[in-house]
């Protein structure tokens, strides 16, 4: 039996059904026991409160830290960490995508997309024709706060086309899910996030900048759109080809300065033919797997428990 506990985790976090519960469930043949950080084997810390600072202090030997922001972990100074960084820090950090976190790995019914549909709906080209894509709107953003250069990337873009814009921010919720419960879930269900893929299949672009830059730092916005089978305006550093295909988006990162990419949407905003190859195009190179964060996890864990 593992005694796990959770410390911080974001609001709707269901601490028996979770991609990191699910895969514990696998390597410990279901015997996990969700419980509080001091009759825990492992204590599983999280940043979305300020419990998990005394939980560190008090268990930092049992700690694993898992971070959804774009922060180091190496700052926290636990001993091992799940995060979307590339780097190991020394072998005490696995990367864990935020994406990944949008797959429904164990069939449970969290996450956005079933494990066994990626390969259908993000790795084989897609079916959209021209006339498909012409019939769509311009463009669609869903953003609730303006953080990073986003409110200037937007302002630039409206110049060249039209852009539906949703989310608190604007005072334009998206559906009866997008409100103030729905924007302190960290990461909804798919339920949840049905309202924003069903809308976003009607426009030929989804503005979805990241906030921050960080190599490896890549959330569900590029996923969402190519979901909802639209082309993402995306911006990520150029790492990002290492989980996303560079053919199936247009990163803003690649130019240098916001009016080369105006001009080059003014050229291709009306060739649907060319529009409808980019929809198609797949996000993913291959089927991802957890077998590398299994292996971490188990590892760690049992150094822990020595």
């Amino acid at each position: 039996m593992l005694k796990i506990s959770f410390t911080d985790f974001w609001i709707e976090f269901n601490e028996k059904n979770n991609l990191i519960t699910n895969i514990l469930n696998e390597l410990f043949n279901s015997e996990i026991l969700v419980t509080k950080p001091n009759k825990a084997d492992v204590c599983f810390v999280s940043i979305c409160g300020k419990k998990h600072k005394k939980v560190i202090e008090k268990y930092n030997e049992k700690c694993i830290l898992f971070l959804g922001e774009n922060i180091r972990p190496n700052k926290y100074k636990v001993p091992f960490s799940l995060t979307s960084d590339f780097n190991s820090y020394g072998g005490t950090n696995i990367r864990l995508p935020l994406w990944y976190f949008e797959i429904d790995w164990f069939k449970t019914n969290i996450g956005i997309i079933n494990v066994d549909e990626i390969e259908k709906r993000l790795i084989n080209n897609g079916q959209f024709t021209a006339d498909d894509i012409a019939n769509r709107k311009d463009c669609i953003t869903i953003f609730n706060n303006p953080e990073g250069s986003r409110m200037d990337m937007l302002r630039e873009l409206q110049k060249i086309m039209y852009v539906e814009k949703y989310g608190t921010l604007f005072n334009n919720p998206l559906g009866p899910k997008i409100n103030k419960s729905f924007i302190n879930k960290f990461f909804p269900v798919y339920s949840d996030y049905q309202s924003k893929i069903d809308k976003m299949a009607n426009f030929k672009f989804n503005f979805c900048p990241e906030n921050s830059l960080f190599p490896g730092y890549y959330t569900e916005k590029c996923f969402h759109a190519k979901i909802a089978g639209c082309i993402p305006i995306y911006f990520a550093d150029y790492h990002v080809h290492n989980d996303f295909r560079k053919e199936s988006f247009i990163n803003m990162y690649d130019y240098l300065e916001f009016k080369d990419l105006s001009k080059y949407l003014s050229e291709v905003k009306k060739d649907y033919s060319y529009l409808a190859k980019l929809a198609n195009e797949p996000l993913l190179k291959k089927v991802p797997n957890l077998n590398t964060i299994k292996d971490f996890l188990l590892k760690s864990i049992t150094k822990i428990r020595k």
